[in-house]
């Protein structure tokens, strides 16, 4: 049920829907914009945002969280 959802790219921004989890089910999730295609590299992580289900407002929200991205490089790859 989790998923993002990338939009208003642009060569030096993107923004972002993300959906979290609709229960509790005690896993932590984060969010994480990379330069690695290996996401767990912190050293390339440019955005990392927690996602779990306690980070939601679930009535105000619906589980879905808007996370913008500024200041990107142009011509680079980045990684969600």
């Amino acid at each position: 049920r989790d998923w993002a959802l990338a939009g208003g790219v642009t060569s030096t921004t993107a923004h972002f829907r993300v959906r979290g989890p609709a229960a509790d089910d005690g896993k932590r999730r984060q969010f994480v914009i990379s330069t690695s295609s290996n996401l767990a590299i912190e050293k390339h992580q440019i955005l990392n945002s927690p996602v779990s289900y306690r980070d939601f407002e679930p009535d105000a929200d619906h589980f879905v969280r808007k996370i913008y991205a500024e200041e990107l490089r142009p011509l680079t790859s980045y990684y969600y």
